[in-house]
């Protein structure tokens, strides 16, 4: 029983990390997420009491110090970064490569589209709409040409399977069959 009472003890006795509170009246949980740069955000509804959230944050503390070395120790992620004038200046190019590899990669599949847009995300790559809108991020300048590719064509197969099932990678591995490999150098 003194055992025990140490254990808790010492488990209180331990500092939180440090992390950001924005509350969300349409959560319906608290959520620990740990930013790029390594930092930590707590999303809680509004009616949780922060004592509830600093002993969540307690019991997970653990798992926050993982995640957070984790992060630290990743190369820096080619999606962050960048400005606006980055944007405004390359948005163009990006927009003239996604045209030039979509009509070369179309010959292949004969999907129809009906949009493509180039955008300033720092989450993903590229997109794709039910309504046939193809998104590609402005930074898709900056990858190697067979990366560009697997982009390119991973999207457009979007446009014939809305999933990632067999059969959406079997008609990306037509056009691009290295891409496995090259969608972990680029993830």
């Amino acid at each position: 029983m003194i055992i025990s009472s140490v254990v808790c003890t010492a488990i209180i006795a331990m500092p939180l990390p440090p992390f950001t509170l924005k509350r969300n009246p349409r959560s319906r949980g608290i959520r620990i997420r740990i930013g790029q740069d390594g930092s930590c955000t707590v999303t809680a509804p509004r009616r949780v009491s922060l004592r509830l959230i600093n002993r969540l944050v307690l019991e997970k503390v653990g798992w926050i110090e993982d995640a957070i070395a984790r992060v630290i120790s990743r190369p820096v992620n080619p999606l962050s970064g960048g400005t606006k004038a980055d944007y405004a200046r390359l948005k163009e190019q990006a927009l003239r490569l996604a045209h030039a590899r979509l009509a070369f990669f179309n010959d292949v599949y004969k999907f129809s589209y009906t949009k493509v847009a180039i955008r300033n995300q720092t989450t993903r790559w590229g997109s794709c709409t039910s309504s046939g809108t193809l998104s590609f991020n402005y930074r898709i300048v900056h990858l190697s040409p067979e990366a560009v590719d697997y982009i390119i064509v991973h999207e457009l197969c979007h446009l014939g399977q809305m999933n990632h099932s067999a059969k959406f990678w079997a008609l990306v591995a037509k056009a691009v069959p290295e891409h496995r490999r090259i969608r972990k150098e680029i993830c």
